[in-house]
């Protein structure tokens, strides 16, 4: 049992040439891969924006009535960041008619990239949100930087810009008596190649090595079994036959 485990061994160390040619083709098919200009994580980017969500408390000016403003407001923060708002379809139109109608200031702003149309699909696809409290983090993927800022330009623009935030909204047809509106806060943070998106080709570039280095050895050790079984046959013939000529 030594023996065959030395032969065995002996064997494997030979092979291994075949493993490490395996994994170096792997190697340099998935570098190639991951750094081709065609690369998806090489065309994701993303922009962000702020807005505050903001509600009427009509004539009434108690401490109460802001107490509840603020509750609606906060509701409402969190109703966009689910991504209801980004699939409503009046949102969705809004968007892309307010896009093709400004689509040659925003090139302008931006630069050549910006989408001349973007379809409703696009829209809610393109758009994610948080929230924390009455405020919301809106951010914008897409395949250029120009896009992205248009694209979330353009939200911001649609949201601040209408009368009352709910009507944008799968449920307007519930108005409340009061008014909600966004209105954006802070910087308006400017494209940016999406750090999750690289981190995530990198990711799957590293776990494509490692397989590849793994079926390369599995190759070898399947090499070096037959190599060892098919030479301990050819033995145990030889044998066979000395014996029966001895015989």
């Amino acid at each position: 049992m030594d023996e065959a485990v030395i032969r065995f061994g002996a064997i494997l160390a030979r092979r291994l040439w075949v493993a490490l040619t395996l994994t170096l083709v792997v190697t340099i098919g998935a570098i190639f891969v991951y750094a081709r200009p065609s690369a998806s994580w090489r065309h994701a980017y993303i922009a962000t924006q702020a807005a505050r969500i903001v509600t009427g408390i009509g004539s009434a000016s108690s401490s109460y009535d802001a107490y509840l403003a603020n509750q609606k407001a906060d509701g409402l923060a969190h109703e966009v960041a689910s991504g209801a708002v980004f699939t409503s379809a009046a949102f969705d139109d809004a968007v892309a008619t307010t896009l093709a109608a400004q689509h040659g200031s925003l090139v302008s702003r931006f630069g050549a990239g910006v989408p001349s149309s973007v379809a409703a699909s696009d829209v809610a696809g393109a758009l994610t949100a948080t929230d924390s409290g009455d405020v919301v983090t809106l951010s914008c993927r897409w395949s250029s930087a120009a896009g992205a800022n248009a694209l979330l330009s353009t939200t911001i623009s649609v949201l601040d810009g209408a009368d009352d935030l709910r009507t944008l909204m799968p449920s307007a047809a519930a108005q409340a008596p009061d008014v909600a509106q966004a209105a954006p806060i802070g910087t308006f943070t400017a494209a940016h190649l999406d750090a999750s998106a690289a981190g995530a080709a990198r990711q799957e570039l590293l776990a494509r090595i490692a397989l590849g280095a793994l079926f390369g050895l599995a190759v070898v050790v399947l090499l070096a079994s037959l190599t060892l079984r098919s030479t301990t046959a050819h033995t145990t013939e030889i044998a066979s036959r000395s014996d029966t000529c001895d015989a």
